[in-house]
């Protein structure tokens, strides 16, 4: 049976605004923070015998004891120590980082494993395109037009006139990096721009080339559909997430089954519109994941593992509509481990969140 290596590596997005400026990126201190403190994570979506690379064992096993009832048979390993592993023994791995990006990707072959268990480097180019921001305008203006509850607007500058054009537009906006992590790379702007605003939008433009601005909505809920690009070459649906926002930075999730969740959101919008909205997506991604030409045996994936799609429910003059591509994250969520963790715990807990205290990060349930 083929083990999975699991990897969590949260400053993935960061790397993708990084890489056409060449070289590895250092993360910031918070990113290694989050690296270090949960890398644990993935062992929630792990099968028995699966592995988890962490940096620190030790450190790992401590901050998963609190959830140990709940989480199957891992074996925990360093980077090192799979470098110093027989070669055959690697060859039984599939790995599964958070996100595939070109730093993963030189780390795992640093260590020995095998080019074959992971995209090349041309697919990690088209996995990065389908990162910016706007891969989906195409996606979301069709969704807007052939849904009668679907709202939204993304636009792709690349001048600071041009952004100024459409903040007059709409007064208030959000005006995000192409590629970015955790709300860093995101504004929220109402009436003129200040100069740390205006400062902002150049240094954007200059590193990324380009700005995305949106009209600014009075988000009620944001949720997710959160999808599966599996070994059998399908779509898979996984399941809604819940999830709580300060700001654009993620705070935590609710705990609950899919019927809760799906009740919550069809308060507001008819189940019609959410099946058609998973539909459509569900083919988006199918078409824009195939590779050009089959590579790795003959798979025709970028490469196998969770997505997700941010959304919201918005708040407009006539009623409450769904925004339904706020995000597109071709990598692991946080809902994704909410999935996991809610049926892995059976409706013991309500929420999962991480919080941040005495210079350190902490998953919580409760």
């Amino acid at each position: 049976m083929v083990k999975r290596l699991f990897v969590f590596n949260p400053e993935h997005d960061l790397v993708l605004a990084w890489e056409k400026r060449g070289g590895g990126l250092t993360p910031p201190r918070a990113a290694r923070l989050l690296r270090h403190d949960l890398g644990f994570i993935p062992a929630f979506m792990a099968e028995d015998g699966d592995w988890v690379m962490v940096d620190d064992v030790e450190a790992a096993q401590q901050a998963a004891a609190p959830f140990s009832e709940y989480l199957p048979d891992v074996r925990w390993v360093s980077p090192e120590e799979i470098g110093r592993m027989p070669e055959k023994e690697k060859h039984l791995l599939k790995c599964c980082p958070w996100g595939w990006d070109e730093d993963v990707r030189t780390q795992l072959l640093r260590i020995g494993l095998n080019e074959r268990l992971m995209p090349t480097a041309e697919d990690l180019v088209k996995i990065r395109s389908l990162s910016h921001r706007a891969s989906t305008i195409g996606l979301l203006d069709e969704m807007v037009k052939s849904q009668p509850q679907v709202i939204g607007m993304r636009k792709s500058v690349d001048s600071l006139d041009d952004a100024k054009v459409l903040m007059r537009q709409w007064n208030k906006a959000v005006v995000k990096a192409p590629w970015s992590s955790s709300g860093r790379g995101v504004r929220f702007i109402e009436g003129s721009l200040t100069a740390s605003e205006e400062g902002f939008i150049r240094h954007v433009i200059e590193q990324q080339k380009s700005v995305i601005v949106e009209p600014y909505y009075d988000c009620v809920l944001n949720f997710a559909l959160e999808f599966s690009l599996r070994e059998d070459h399908a779509v898979a649906f996984d399941g809604i997430s819940v999830f709580n926002n300060a700001g654009a930075a993620y705070t935590g999730n609710l705990l609950a089954s899919e019927h809760v969740k799906r009740a919550m959101l069809e308060e507001h919008v008819s189940r019609q519109t959410l099946l058609e909205m998973t539909r459509r997506i569900s083919q988006w991604l199918d078409v824009q994941t195939k590779r050009d030409n089959q590579q790795n045996g003959g798979d025709d994936r970028l490469f196998n593992g969770p997505v997700g799609v941010d959304m919201m429910l918005v708040r407009a003059s006539s009623g409450i509509y769904v925004h339904p591509c706020v995000e597109v994250n071709l990598r692991c969520t946080m809902g994704h481990v909410a999935l996991h963790v809610e049926r892995r715990t059976k409706g013991k807990y309500h929420l999962m969140a991480i919080r941040y205290e005495n210079g350190r990060y902490f998953l919580v349930v409760e």
